[in-house]
């Protein structure tokens, strides 16, 4: 309950009743036979004030005149004529009435004016002038103090008088600008509250004294209506979490001597924006400005060595076309979403790019990499659809998940000699990459690494790949490989699906398992025999394989998967060597030629008659002729 407004309301009420009460008196005044001067009114009206106010005095008595005094005591003709509005400076009782010839002189009009005062430096002035006045979010009241800030740590009172402060803001429940220049300190850095303290969701605008050179870890936190803050010039660092969630903070500029910006300093301030940053600025800390979304920086400061993992993240209206020279590398998720980054080069002594580095940035449009260059993190360039690289640095020796994922614009023809890994996802969907070989030294490839590069097109892969991953070159519909390497023992669920140029005649004397759909719709693939160590070939595996003829089981196989040969429609002759019939899914040879032919061991043929599933190919179960 605000008492002291309560009082000012009193206080208007009667002043309103004296004004009503003077109109009746003039009324009076006319029927009566003597009549009564109206009691003069003052505005603006008694009540407490910061500053000077100009009063002026009137009454409803034409031409009578006013005699006041203010210094308490009773007003007389012999007092100070009322000619021009009086300026009251300080704290004062007026006291005025109206006098006119053949009248009675009217009652006394008494008013009192407390002026408090600018800067306000008690806390109970403080309290006062905030219950007195009114402040919304668009027209905060001004409060300008003069308190002792001290040292600002905990272990002084000046951290408490800040906080004393923003709880009389909170007990009075109004929007404030709050002016400190004209505060003492100590102490030179502005330091952090309580994390529980209230009234920081009060606080409009905040001018700081000139004296501060340092902005503390969580220093505003939170204070999620501040909209601007005066930064002295001295200011050289911003510690972590200082502006916090400070989401209407519009800040267009930093104070030139700043050096440092902490971890989180200004993560969530959606309005932050600053289209430079200090020259002086050597770095920046993990997301700084993560999801600051109206961040326009055009460049960054030359003398800046350091950009922590997600700096800028999400920085969706960041359009830098530059990096500044001195970077040696890129952290993780530094740039991830920066929809307007539209670099066309990086730094010439980068060596590393991280994890998510430019994930997601559309516009980035870089044609080469750093020579120094030696590694690519996961994700590096993931979804950079304007990536229009023809060639990667030579020194290149590592390619993370995912880098290049869904690079549609990539138009790379040759990788590094000394990469020997490609991991899952590494080029999918990168539907211009136009390789022709890989390196020799080459010995994975990674589950959906050339998925639907539909541009790609190998004769050969290198001859020390043992595995190849799942999805590895599905819808690769440019593959042309006419043979795999010979070390090679397994191939993983749809390696090579939808690979319709793919014309293999053979497969690697090594393999011992094909995954599932591994060469679903290979339209050219012509094999006419399976290795003999193959053990198991998965579901779909040569689904839709129009131009098998004949094909060759080995001796060793243990299993067939469910529509392993369906579609085949030109395979006329299955010839299976294994004595036990091996364990055969549904439909397998569905859909084959008409005059499918399955040639077995003479003494199994009863056997491969009645076994589950191969029963349903009874009628074309023959001897092995």
């Amino acid at each position: 309950m605000k008492t002291r407004k309560l009082l000012v309301s009193g206080i208007i009420a009667i002043f309103m009743a004296l004004i009503i009460t003077a109109c009746s008196d003039s009324a009076d005044s006319s029927s009566g036979s003597t009549q009564t001067a109206a009691k003069p009114a003052a505005s603006p009206p008694g009540g407490f004030y910061p500053t000077t106010q100009t009063v002026t005095l009137t009454t409803l008595t034409e031409g009578a005149a006013i005699y006041y005094t203010l210094d308490g005591t009773e007003p007389t003709t012999a007092s100070a004529l009322y000619s021009s509005p009086i300026n009251i400076s300080e704290t004062t009782v007026l006291n005025a009435y109206a006098v006119k010839a053949g009248m009675h002189e009217s009652d006394v009009l008494t008013v009192n004016y407390t002026i408090i005062g600018f800067p306000l430096t008690d806390f109970d002035d403080i309290a006062l002038y905030l219950d007195i006045n009114t402040g919304t979010i668009n027209n905060p009241i001004n409060l300008p103090v003069q308190i002792d800030l001290g040292t600002m740590t905990d272990a002084d009172s000046g951290l408490g008088n800040w906080r004393y402060l923003l709880y009389l803001i909170a007990e009075a429940d109004e929007f404030v600008d709050i002016d400190l220049s004209a505060c003492t300190m100590t102490g030179t850095s502005f330091n952090s509250i309580s994390s529980s303290a209230i009234g920081r969701d009060k606080i409009v605008s905040i001018v700081l004294p000139d004296c501060i050179t340092s902005i503390g870890n969580n220093a505003f936190g939170a204070f999620t209506n501040l909209t601007f803050i005066s930064l002295p010039e001295g200011v050289t660092s911003i510690g972590d979490i200082a502006f916090y969630n400070c989401t209407n903070l519009a800040l267009t500029s930093l104070p030139e001597g700043l050096t440092s910006i902490g971890v989180q300093a200004f993560r969530f301030c959606f309005n932050l924006a600053l289209t430079s940053l200090p020259e002086g600025l050597t770095s920046i800390g993990h997301q700084a400005f993560y999801d600051c979304t109206n961040l326009a920086l055009t460049s960054l400061p030359e003398g800046l060595t350091s950009i922590g993992n997600g700096a800028f993240r999400n920085c969706t209206n960041l359009a830098l076309t530059s990096l500044s020279a001195g970077l040696t590398s890129i952290g993780q998720n530094t740039f991830y979403d920066c929809t307007n980054l539209a670099l066309t080069s990086l730094p010439a002594g980068l060596t590393s790019i991280g994890n998510g580095a430019f994930y997601g940035c559309t516009n980035l449009a870089l044609t080469s990499l750093p020579a120094g260059l030696t590694s690519i993190d996961d994700g590096a360039f993931s979804g950079c659809t304007n990536l229009a690289l023809t060639s990667l640095p030579a020194g290149l020796t590592s390619i993370g998940t995912n880098a290049f994922w869904g690079c549609t614009n990539l138009a790379l023809i040759s990788l590094p000699a000394g990469l020997t890994s490609i991991g899952t996802n590494t080029f999918s969907g990168c539907t211009n990459l136009a390789l022709t070989s890989l390196p020799a030294g080459l010995t994975s490839i990674g589950d959906e690494a050339f998925r639907n590069c539909t541009s790609l097109a190998l004769t050969s892969l290198p001859a020390g790949i043992t595995s190849i991953g799942t999805n590895a070159f599905w819808g690769c519909t440019n593959l042309a490989l006419i043979s795999l390497p010979a070390g090679l023992t397994s191939i993983g669920t749809n390696a090579f699906s939808g690979c319709t140029n793919l014309a293999l005649t053979s497969l690697p004397a090594g393999l011992t398992s094909i995954g599932t759909n591994a060469f679903s719709g290979c339209t050219n693939l012509a094999l006419t025999s399976l290795p003999a160590g193959l053990t198991s070939i998965g579901e779909n595996a040569f689904r839709g394989c129009t131009n098998l003829a004949l094909i060759s089981l080995p001796a060793g196989l243990t299993s067939i998967g469910s529509f392993a040969f369906w579609g085949c429609t030109n395979l006329a002759l299955v010839t299976c060597l294994a004595v036990t019939p091996p364990t055969l899914g549904t439909n397998v040879f569905n859909s084959t030629h008409a005059s499918l032919r399955i040639e077995v061991p003479a003494g199994s043929v009863a056997a491969y008659k009645t076994a589950t599933n191969w029963s349903a190919y009874a009628d074309r179960i023959f001897a092995i002729e």
